[in-house]
């Protein structure tokens, strides 16, 4: 799996910026935000996360292919 470094510029919240190692962990830090604000259970922010890690693969799979010369 390929990791990219990612920021996210929070534009309500004073705007600070929080900065992440990959993608994956973006994604982990907002899953857990949901969980400890009540929007959804844990299992739910579990299962989006495998989700989301078969359709990001899927996706470069079909579609993020090497240009043909």
């Amino acid at each position: 799996m390929v990791e990219h470094r990612v920021s996210i510029r929070h534009l309500r919240a004073f705007s600070s910026v929080s900065q992440f190692q990959s993608f994956s962990q973006a994604a982990k830090e907002s899953a857990d935000s949901r969980v400890f604000a009540g929007i959804h259970f844990r299992s739910a922010c579990d299962d989006g996360l495998a989700a989301g890690r078969k359709i990001g693969q899927r996706a470069v799979t079909l579609y993020l292919q090497p240009a043909k010369k």
